[in-house]
């Protein structure tokens, strides 16, 4: 496993200061470098071999492969057989990093190892990945007068906002650089990559010009993922980095995410596709990271749930029998107890059903299995969303009865007595309904409360302050914004939702990734002081500075989880209000977060 540039085993780190616009830095002041070794990946990676060829080719095979004259062999025939673009020597022996912004240890540290390392950094948001991103490329733009170096991000909001970045950062000429977005003709793509150095766009933008021999993969020298996770599988990024391995193995990958995975086959995926060699990952406890962040107060709100969701939960509960009995008779599940049962453990057992021998002669189990999947997020729905966002679900249910299309198993759950007391009940309950102004959850009460206390508050001093919501699904996006509507002007409330369609209200209609910009922009602007997010505003766009921060829903998402508590530590000291994780004290599903604080400036 080859993880370094050969050329640059002797080097200095120049800082510089003043690097805006493009000008050239002016030095600030040069230091030794740390000398370089190798260190073992944890996760294995048999494909990390790239490098970039400045030595002798004899000289580097012996780095690669010590004395093993076989390993020098196979490393001299991958050299024979690939291209790779000239190094300039001169620059080569020292990196540039910027002084005009405050030096983090860890970021310092960071950059320098992603400069010899196809490295994936995997820091909690708001603590600088685009700063360490901006370095490496900003070098490697240096390093090579002729390379196309390429930053990939998954959607458009996020590749334009990494061009001000960027340039912002390291000062990269933006008479250099291109943004190359869909609607771009091919005639101009051609021109582009053929005059340009540095690139900015989608992954299956640049998957479609490579396989189109639009552009050259053998003058890629550095290759910038962000949100690296989604490096699985056939997305994207997987296939670029096979396109261009398939042309040269010498090129530089710096894979970005908050949270590559909450699994170890997940990470060891991300780490295959994208040929990581190195991993620097942190969080906010860590000693070097701690010291640029702050304090943050945690406290738990618990939101009982009323009588009229228990009532209905309870009614909702029997439909879950006849197919829970059915496939305790089956033995497909071991446990029916669906207050217990989670889906998870029905995929699971899915799983586990479908490899079995008794699939075959029981292929009606599927249907009870994909229903029970679905009673258990409705369930859900009631529990942690409220009545609104279940009578939708329960709608829609209706909706695919009107129409015949549904499986044995959901016609006949539908048709049971026991679901038309589910229906009974919703069409008398108070709060059922989006366009009621009574709150159908605990929660919205407990979040309109929070809300109205908060910006009162400013109001009195006279601050401005802004706020986003996260919830998970759609349907509670709508409800929330229709309750916190209702204390207009004090509260200017906008949803931010991902593009696909989910049922049939306005807002659930999805919004367009150039939408999606334009609320962002008006946010940061103060046109809007209160986003209802799903976690589409996970993904890593700049919202500006925010006050407070809740999540509606339980934090069982680990994304969810670290991307929160980095905008957090972007934070001066406040509190946040995390459910309890054992759920000994309560439901989770009866819980929310809530992080209420001021940006530092």
């Amino acid at each position: 496993m080859l993880s370094e540039i050969a050329a640059l085993e002797s080097h200095h780190l120049e800082t510089h200061s003043n690097v805006q616009s493009g000008q050239n830095p002016t030095q600030a002041h040069v230091q030794p470098s740390t000398a370089w070794s190798c260190k073992s990946c944890t996760l294995e990676n048999e494909a990390s071999r790239t490098t970039i060829p400045a030595s002798p080719p004899e000289q580097i095979a012996r780095r690669a492969a010590g004395e093993d004259a076989q390993a020098q062999n196979r490393y001299l025939d991958i050299l024979e057989h690939s291209s790779f673009t000239e190094i300039d020597h001169e620059k080569a022996q020292h990196f540039v990093y910027p002084t005009n912004y405050s030096i983090r240890d860890y970021q310092l540290t960071i950059a320098e190892k992603a400069l010899y390392h196809n490295t994936l950094v995997s820091l909690p948001t708001g603590l600088g990945k685009t700063l360490i991103a901006a370095v490496a490329m900003y070098n490697f733009y240096r390093w090579f007068p002729t390379g196309k170096i390429v930053f990939m991000a998954p959607t458009k909001p996020l590749v334009a906002q990494q061009i001000r970045a960027c340039h912002e950062i390291m000062g990269i000429p933006l008479s250099d650089t291109a943004e190359l977005q869909g609607n771009v003709p091919p005639a101009m793509r051609r021109v582009l990559w053929s005059t340009k150095r540095v690139f900015f766009c989608t992954p299956q933008s640049l998957q479609n010009d490579l396989r189109r021999g639009v552009c050259t993969a053998e003058k890629f020298v550095c290759i910038v993922v962000d949100e690296a996770h989604r490096a699985t599988g056939n997305y994207a990024y997987c296939c670029v980095v096979q396109e261009i391995e398939s042309k040269t193995h010498f090129f530089r990958v710096l894979a970005l995410s908050a949270t590559p995975g909450a699994k170890f086959d997940v990470i060891q995926d991300v780490v295959t596709n994208l040929r990581i060699s190195h991993i620097e990952s942190r969080s906010a406890d860590d000693a070097d990271v701690k010291k640029y962040t702050h304090a943050r107060q945690e406290e738990v709100i618990v939101c009982r749930l009323g009588t009229q969701i228990l009532q209905i939960k309870a009614l909702f509960l029997k439909c879950f029998t006849p197919i829970v009995q059915r496939l305790l008779r089956g033995n497909i599940i071991q446990y029916g107890d669906p207050e217990k049962l989670s889906s998870w453990y029905v995929l699971q057992a899915r799983e586990r059903f479908r490899k079995s021998p008794n699939y075959a002669s029981n292929r009606s189990a599927e249907s009870d299995l994909a229903l029970l999947v679905s009673l258990l997020h409705a369930k859900t729905l009631l529990t942690g969303h409220g009545l609104s966002s279940f009578r939708d679900q329960i709608t829609n249910w209706i909706e695919d009865r009107k129409g015949g299309k549904m499986s044995w198993s959901k016609k006949e759950m539908l048709q049971s007595s026991e679901f038309q007391a589910v229906e009974l009940s919703l069409a008398v309950t108070p709060g059922a309904s989006v366009s009621s102004n009574t709150a159908s959850h605990p929660k919205l009460v407990k979040l309109r409360e929070v809300l109205l206390e908060h910006f009162q508050r400013h109001a009195v001093g006279k601050s401005s302050t802004r706020a986003i919501v996260f919830t998970q699904y759609r349907a509670s996006v709508s409800e929330i914004v229709a309750l916190l509507r209702q204390l207009a002007p004090l509260l200017n409330v906008q949803p931010f939702i991902g593009q696909g369609a989910s049922g049939k209200a306005k807002e659930n209609k999805g919004q367009s990734q150039k939408v999606q910009q334009d609320i962002v922009r008006r946010f940061r602007l103060g046109e809007f002081n209160v986003l209802v997010a799903t976690c589409i505003a996970e993904e890593g766009l700049d919202i500006g500075e925010v006050d407070l921060i809740v999540s509606f829903d339980a934090l069982t998402s680990p994304s969810l989880v670290r991307k929160i508590h980095g905008i957090e530590e972007q934070l001066e000291l406040g509190s946040a209000v995390l459910p309890e994780r054992d759920g000994a004290a309560h439901s989770l599903e009866a819980s929310f977060t809530l992080s209420d604080a001021r940006l530092a400036r």
